[in-house]
């Protein structure tokens, strides 16, 4: 069931765009007010196959000039059966995540039920749109996925934030944390990062419990925060 435009404005108290895209933002760094908006998505859809935030971002904010072509379901699964595998992906211009979702949804319904846990997928997108960014970190976290977000130019590798989505509690129906990545040194190099475009942001809302380090490349990430 697609989500209307009124009823994203009245899950927010809102009542136009540019309104909605602010508080879209806001709960970014509000994790409380955050998993209120995902419960009341998820009341009206529950399908988390589904890109929840793809027709209400191509009505108001795709700007074809920049590229910012939107990708229909059947293309997505498409797309992710080509690239097979299990273990997450690797995506560039993810926009709000319509690919990576369908990717998500398929290393999750090709594990055993049972046996499904956050912890053995990890994700990573790269965004240039200021737009798109936030509708694409709430794609990760209403989904309870583990990944890195660069919100960058990725031909100059020039980043204006790293945020990283974690679900701490490997909870394969939960919600994920949003950290941010500090601008430093070994984040730089960890990622390839050319030069930092923005002021830093301090926001950090995960533990990083002891399943994180299952692997050498997951230590270097947990090691970006110290």
């Amino acid at each position: 069931m697609t989500i209307t435009e009124q009823q994203f404005y009245d899950m927010l108290n809102v009542d136009e765009h540019m309104n909605f895209t602010n508080r879209i933002q806001e709960l970014v760094f509000d994790k409380k007010g955050r998993e209120e908006f995902y419960y009341k998505i998820l009341n009206i859809n529950h399908d988390m196959g589904v890109d929840f935030f793809r027709d209400y971002f191509m009505a108001h904010s795709a700007v074809s000039a920049k590229g910012q072509h939107y990708t229909p379901d059947e293309l997505g699964k498409l797309t992710s059966l080509l690239v097979g595998g299990s273990g997450g992906a690797d995506l560039t211009g993810a926009g709000t995540g319509t690919l990576i979702i369908q990717k998500w949804q398929d290393d999750r319904m090709n594990a055993d039920f049972f046996n499904y846990l956050p912890s053995n997928y990890w994700y990573q997108a790269l965004e240039l749109s200021d737009e798109a960014i936030s509708f694409l970190i709430h794609a990760f976290a209403i989904r309870g996925m583990n990944g890195v977000i660069i919100h960058g130019d990725a031909l100059e590798m020039a980043v204006k934030q790293v945020y990283f989505i974690q679900n701490s509690a490997n909870n394969p129906i939960g919600f994920s944390e949003i950290n941010v990545i500090p601008h430093s040194k070994d984040a730089m190099e960890f990622l390839g990062i050319h030069e930092w475009t923005e002021q830093a942001i301090e926001h950090i809302e995960s533990k990083f419990p002891d399943w994180i380090p299952l692997t050498e490349e997951k230590k270097g990430q947990m090691s970006l925060f110290e």
